[in-house]
């Protein structure tokens, strides 16, 4: 990172980043064509959950590359000033690299759904099986994170 004072060591603060995003940011890519995409999604023991149909651009990339990037950010606001080139962003982000996985057995999907809903209410939860055979859960292993703040 090249800005060494908006680096965010703290492990700690990071997971309050991820806790406090609401949206995740997957960034994939094949054929040297890349393609981000936003999901909800949960956070558990340094892996990312998401859910998606079974079928579609995202899916398609992931089992061509499972390499992945992410992004989370909070606390976003603008700060502005009479000056255009004086203007900044106050924010907080976390981002990463990780492996993608998709997860087939009914016990994993259950599971990572669980993380997913644990990050926006509170369980537990009850899932329709027909719902559940018309998704994938993908797990994201995360390799790699950096967080990153200004004006904080």
């Amino acid at each position: 990172m090249r800005r060494k004072e908006k680096e965010i060591k703290s492990r700690k603060e990071i997971e309050e980043i991820i806790d406090k995003a609401q949206i995740c940011t997957i960034g994939l890519c094949r054929d040297n064509i890349p393609y981000v995409v936003p999901v909800n999604f949960g956070y558990k023991d340094r892996a990312i959950y998401f859910h998606s149909a079974p079928e579609g651009r995202k899916i398609d990339m992931i089992k061509s590359n499972n390499v992945v990037s992410f992004q989370l950010y909070c606390d976003y606001s603008l700060s502005t000033k009479a000056i255009p080139c004086g203007w900044s962003a106050n924010y907080r982000s976390v981002s990463g690299q990780g492996r993608a996985i998709i997860l087939n057995r009914l016990e994993d999907k259950i599971g990572g759904l669980d993380i997913l809903m644990s990050h926006y209410a509170h369980g537990p939860f009850e899932y329709d099986r027909q719902e559940l055979d018309r998704m994938v859960v993908v797990k994201i292993l995360i390799d790699r994170m950096t967080g990153k703040k200004s004006g904080y």
